[in-house]
């Protein structure tokens, strides 16, 4: 009975993309399962007047059983089998469009990735919070405060700072296929691959969905 009440709700929506609303419906389907269950049983023993009591049929082992089983699923996250996993941010490097300290949801199952996109990476034994500007078969330069690429400027109005001057030169590099150039937003204060290079697909966890926890009200489940 646990294992169909923990697979169900993650079985229904693991074929949907993975949202703000994802783990609060999959909890409420849960715990509807949960309530039905327990007033099918109860509504059982009503009926069924002349049961013969065993050793187990007492209110105290129901009730145990009853907390055994909250306590699953709260020890068993549906988070990873719909494919998602939260992060906190940990420094300056992406404001301001995601604030050191803010839980963002990320997306683990994501199997493709283009320009603009935010995603989770590892570098040294590290997670990295950082854009994507360019991929496989683009090419990139810097010219004074401005990205170019595949030789037009590139647009980013999501971008806190814009100077390149003393962080790379301006001749062009084409990215091969499988690797990323990524920046952090706030370009004056982020250590990315300005300075370590590429990142490569094996090292990507996933792309970043929403902010799932910040202390700003109004910048929880902002789409990213």
């Amino acid at each position: 009975m646990l294992g169909f009440i923990l697979i169900v709700p993650a079985v229904i929506m693991i074929s949907f993309k993975p949202s703000f609303w994802a783990i609060p419906a999959a909890l409420a389907i849960v715990l509807l399962t949960e309530l039905y269950a327990l007033a099918d049983a109860a509504v059982s023993a009503v009926r069924l007047k002349s049961i013969l009591l065993r050793s187990y049929n007492r209110w105290y082992v129901y009730a145990a059983s009853i907390l055994v089983l909250l306590a699953a699923t709260q020890l068993v996250s549906v988070k990873p089998l719909l494919g998602m996993k939260n992060y906190v941010l940990e420094g300056p490097s992406m404001e301001e469009t995601i604030r050191s300290g803010e839980q963002i949801m990320v997306d683990a199952r994501a199997s493709s990735y283009g320009n603009g996109d935010i995603i989770v990476f590892d570098r040294d034994g590290r997670e990295n919070v950082q854009r994507i500007v360019a991929m496989g078969g683009d090419t990139i330069a810097f010219d004074d405060d401005s990205v170019i690429l595949n030789g037009q400027p590139l647009a980013e109005s999501y971008a806190v700072v814009k100077d390149y001057r003393q962080h790379l030169t301006t001749v062009p590099q084409r990215i091969p296929e499988g690797s990323f150039f990524v920046l952090g937003d706030n370009r004056s204060n982020s250590v990315d691959s300005r300075i370590f290079g590429l990142v490569h697909a094996y090292q990507v966890k996933g792309k970043v969905l929403y902010i799932l926890l910040s202390d700003e009200r109004k910048r929880i489940g902002h789409k990213l």
